[in-house]
């Protein structure tokens, strides 16, 4: 018999290199080969079954219901006949539901056979399966256990744009993992916008004992589809797994006496010697005995080897009493039935883990390993979890050659006997050759919610020799014509079968494109770049292959917009995110509402650090060709809890690199302020007032997402949570009504960042039945609000209110006795003693308080006001009501409530400008009377009202040249009807004709008086 692996393969892994390995064929016997369709029985809509091809092979059909999409469901069945149309015992079920669409719907309708061989079969490329989120699943049962299955399996959508792409993993007793792009520009032979050429094949895989393979699919890019239209299974006899030479177990958790974890000492019941990788704390960390993240491995019959394991990213521990296999939640597993040698409960009761964070990794080098031999790594994840798309984990294994492959240790049903954990799945790899270095680097990533490592075997096996590498060329397009269009390239290696080594990217011109270390090309300007892929075949020698790249299309819109965050920016609690998060509530907004045709983009991965986003800047921001960017970034997940003022430090220096990025490419940005978490302490909350009170007066746009929802103490307010790190619908729509509607209309009207101006001042006046207030109303919904103004008077009586949409009128009104009142909160002193003071009211809606400060101050022993209000519009004086002589300057109006910090900053002088709405200085002598000048960066305007008595006049020549401060017209027996402050909007006709006396009060308090006739 041969060993499984003597045979001819072909890998394509794009996010590193694609390349090829050759191994000898020797005897086996071919006994059938079997052919699948996926897709749809509608001609009408170019979706054929394929019955017998051309070739004279029968073909079976999975068959979803027809629909532009459709789905079908998990549970569906085939009973398979091979290619000569004779019955065989196998069947595929359907394992997880799918979508299907195809025909023109970027169906490959005319295959051809020089490129796809025997899968050149219209009826089966014109249609296809495909996902959207969640991964796919086929089992294919009834088959033969002392037999291998090679599959060929080829997948396409037409499609120019994006590239999306699938990720096939395959596992029986061996494993097999690949990728495959589907879709995008140029990614297909002659130009064609998706695949017509690749055909990936998988090394031949075993059934379980119980005759099972399972073939499970992923996507390749977060965010885009993945799709598999047909594939081949040969059936081969005379081949063999091969002999393992020699075995490393290591053990991956918590090492605290059993509470959570434990190691694996020493030898197991089956005699094989354990390494171990632990941590004894809760916090992220590179593991290993020591806290270095290094240790010598033992093989399994106990021998100290030269080979090692290094911990290159930090990761968290965990194990019994969370969910791990054989911990108290299932505490008879693991069995050794299902799991072979790796059923040893202090391995699987607990693990290793990364959370649902698409920038965190378990990264793991061995090192030291023999470049004769190659590696075959058995990998077992577990841990409960009860959703339906539970725990997947993406796992990336890269030495002389690359696979990559998805890994289920948690969800709703998929244990042996439905549980909700991983009790019998394990990733097996294909056999991994090591690099030029003796080095194989592992490396796992959340797919679908958190992601663990529960143990591993590693196997040595017989190494095959490989063909000197003679050269190199780079494979991909030529072209980019589509702005925010990437292009994946891959190094192809010749003779095919050679060993790729490890390849450096760079590009010519860094201001046309930059390249990502696994090739993806990211343009930031037209233009012509030559690419470089330079390979070190570790004798001292390189190859370089080059290749030109023509770039076109990458003409920013002026009004474009692209979000740039976490896992809140990106929806994280709202339901649905996709409608109802904070930022999609704002890009909603703007094509709905705003002055102008926006378009939008939202990047944002849950998880995200200042880190993440500066890292993958380049390849996701740049090529959104958006001119208008936010960051909404947390220091929550930059570690503050954890690591206090070296998370401040990263997340403050980071945002400022990322804003002075996006200027130096052209773009504005606007920075999201740091919010609450349900587990933030005192001082983590001292931590985001002293960064957010720095934003606010940062030269840059801002809003105040703290202030819209905290409980006062950091925290989400209560009924707006939905897990400690994410606010619910409501708290997302709280956080929403915080951005400034106008802002990015003003940014791009060219509105500057308001300077502050303490120089203004406008005088009110209330006598006999005339008077003038400032009034203006919130550009769209507002719950938390700050209001904020300086007075002075000597009078009584209201000096600002405020109407909401119940049409409640609250007011800030000086008593009789002279102290400043709104509701129950009431100054300790008088403050209409002729002195300028600044009076300033805080709403936090969702926390349903209301705060009443004095020159900066709150006031002593009074308690907030309980009440959520909803204003519609503010008044500065009253027609009514107001002192007779009212002085006010500097109006700011947040849509945010403010804590003491900020508000204590506003009366020390400092500009604060996050969530600010409205800054006026409050001039008086302004060319446009009726309207004050608003200084923020918003549209909104302000609004001198008057009323008068009868009577209106408008003959400034008895006063020309007089800055006049008001005006009183009384009659010659000295009762007054009319009072204002400028003649200039009023007519002299509407009061009866008469004699008047008409006196002025100018700047200088001097007093001028002349009699008037109106005929």
């Amino acid at each position: 018999m041969q060993h499984f692996f003597s045979q001819t393969l072909k890998f394509h892994i794009l996010f590193l290199s694609a390349f090829a390995l050759s191994f000898n064929l020797y005897a086996q016997t071919l006994h059938q080969t079997i052919y699948i369709d996926f897709g749809q029985d509608n001609p009408g809509a170019k979706r054929h079954i394929t019955t017998v091809d051309n070739n004279g092979n029968y073909w079976n059909n999975m068959v979803a219901p027809n629909g532009s999409p459709s789905t079908l469901n998990a549970g569906s069945t085939v009973n398979l006949i091979n290619s000569e149309n004779k019955t065989t015992p196998y069947m595929l079920e359907l394992a997880r539901s799918i979508l299907s669409n195809g025909g023109d719907n970027g169906g490959l309708l005319t295959p051809s056979a020089e490129l796809l061989g025997d899968l050149a079969v219209s009826t089966a490329t014109e249609d296809y399966f495909f996902l959207s989120t969640n991964k796919g699943l086929f089992v294919f049962k009834n088959l033969q256990p002392e037999r291998a299955y090679k599959f060929y399996i080829f997948g396409t959508r037409l499609a120019a744009g994006a590239q999306r792409g699938i990720i096939y993993s395959l596992s029986g007793k061996n494993g097999s993992h690949g990728s495959q792009l589907n879709t995008g520009t140029g990614v297909g032979a002659d130009g064609c916008n998706g695949n017509n050429n690749d055909v990936w094949a998988s090394i031949p895989v075993f059934p379980t004992d119980s005759g099972e393979i399972m073939l499970e699919l992923g996507r390749m890019f977060n965010g885009q589809m993945a799709y598999i239209s047909a594939l081949k299974i040969e059936e081969y006899s005379e081949v063999s797994l091969p002999e393992v030479e020699r075995a490393f177990f290591i053990d991956f958790g918590k090492n605290n006496n059993g509470l959570d974890g434990e190691r694996t000492i020493r030898f197991d019941v089956n005699g094989n010697y354990w390494n171990n990788v632990y941590s004894n704390g809760d916090n992220w960390t590179i593991g290993a005995s020591d806290g270095s993240g290094n240790i010598n491995l033992y093989d399994a019959a106990g021998n100290q080897t030269d080979c090692g394991l290094e911990m290159v990213s930090e990761v968290r521990f965990n194990g019994v009493r969370n969910g791990a296999l054989g911990g108290n939640d299932s505490p008879d597993e693991p069995k050794a039935e299902l799991l072979g040698d790796l059923a040893i409960k202090t391995a699987t009761f607990d693990y290793l883990y990364i959370e649902n964070n698409d920038n965190q990794r378990a990264e793991i080098h061995f090192k030291n390993l023999n470049r004769e031999k190659q590696y075959v790594f058995h990998v077992l994840g577990s841990r409960k979890d009860d959703g339906n798309e539970g725990r997947v984990g993406r796992i990336s294994i890269t030495g002389g050659n690359s696979i990559m492959g998805i890994h289920q240790m948690g969800g709703a049903g998929i244990g042996a006997n439905g549980e909700n954990y991983n009790n019998k799945n394990i990733f097996i790899s294909d056999p991994i050759v090591p690099d030029v270095n003796g080095t194989i680097n592992l490396t796992m990533r959340h797919w679908l919610g958190f992601a663990h490592i529960n143990c591993m075997k590693i196997e040595e096996i017989e190494g095959e020799p490989f063909p000197e590498l003679d050269s190199i060329a780079i494979a991909g397009g030529d072209v980019i014509t589509t702005c925010g269009q990437t292009m994946q390239l891959t190094v192809q290696v010749f003779p095919e079968g050679a060993l790729l080594p490890r390849v450096v990217w760079r590009v010519s011109n860094l201001d046309i494109a930059r390249i990502t270390e696994t090739g993806k090309l990211c343009p930031i300007a037209n233009g012509t770049v030559t690419v470089y892929a330079n390979a070190d075949t570790g004798n001292a020698e390189y190859m370089v292959a080059t290749k030109d790249v023509t770039i076109s299309g990458q003409n920013i819109a002026d009004y474009s917009f692209t979000v740039m965050g976490s896992s809140v920016p990106r929806g994280q609690g709202a339901e649905p995110r996709e409608t109802n998060g904070y930022a999609w509530l704002w890009t909603s907004y703007l094509k709905q509402k705003s002055e102008n045709n926006w378009t939008t983009n939202n990047i944002s991965i849950g998880g995200n650090t200042t880190t993440d986003v500066m890292n993958r800047w380049d390849s996701d921001l740049l090529p959104s060709c958006s001119r208008y960017v936010y960051y909404g970034l947390s220091l929550g997940n930059e570690g503050i809890h954890e690591r206090g003022q070296s998370a401040y430090d990263s997340w403050h220096d980071n945002m400022l690199q990322l804003i002075a990025k996006a200027r130096a490419h052209g773009k504005e940005p606007i920075v999201g302020n740091n919010y609450p978490r349900g587990d933030f302490n005192a001082t983590d909350y001292n931590y985001l007032k002293q960064l957010n009170l720095e934003i606010h007066q940062w030269d840059v746009a801002s809003v105040n997402l703290l202030g819209s929802i905290d409980n006062g103490a950091g925290n989400w307010a209560a009924g707006y949570i939905a897990d400690n790190a994410h606010p619910n619908t409501a708290g997302h729509a709280e956080m929403f009504y915080a951005i400034v509607p106008s802002l990015l209309d003003a940014i791009a009207a060219g509105k500057q960042q308001p300077v502050r101006d303490r120089e203004g001042e406008v005088y009110l006046y209330n006598r006999g039945g005339s008077g003038k207030q400032i009034s203006f109303e919130p550009e769209n919904t507002l719950h938390s609000f700050t209001l904020s103004f300086s007075f002075k008077t000597s009078g009584t009586g209201k000096i600002a209110s405020f109407v909401t949409a119940a049409n409640d009128t609250l007011s800030l009104e000086l008593l009789d006795d002279g102290r400043l009142s709104y509701q129950s909160q009431t100054s300790v002193s008088p403050l209409n003693d002729g002195n300028w003071h600044t009076a300033t009211l805080t709403h936090y809606y969702a926390w349903g308080k209301t705060q009443l400060y004095i020159d900066g101050a709150r006031i002593p022993r009074i308690s907030m006001t309980d009440e959520r209000l909803v204003p519609v519009k503010f008044i500065l004086g009253d027609f009514n009501d107001a002192p007779a002589v009212l002085a006010l300057r500097e109006l700011f109006f947040y849509r945010s409530g403010m804590c003491a910090e900020e508000i204590a900053a506003l009366e020390e002088g400092k500009m604060l400008k996050s969530s600010l709405e409205i800054y006026a200085p409050l001039y008086d002598n302004q060319a446009a009377p009726s309207e004050l000048v608003n200084l923020a960066q918003s549209l909104n305007t302000i609004q001198r009202e008057e009323r008068s008595a009868s009577g209106l006049i408008d003959n400034p020549k008895y006063f020309d040249g007089k800055n006049i401060q008001a005006v009183m017209i009384c009659t010659l027996t000295g009762q007054e009807v009319f009072y204002a402050s400028t003649f200039s909007d009023y007519s002299q006709n509407t009061l009866p004709k008469g004699a008047y006396l008409a006196r002025v009060i100018t700047d200088t308090n001097q007093i001028f008086a002349h009699k008037i006739i109106i005929q």
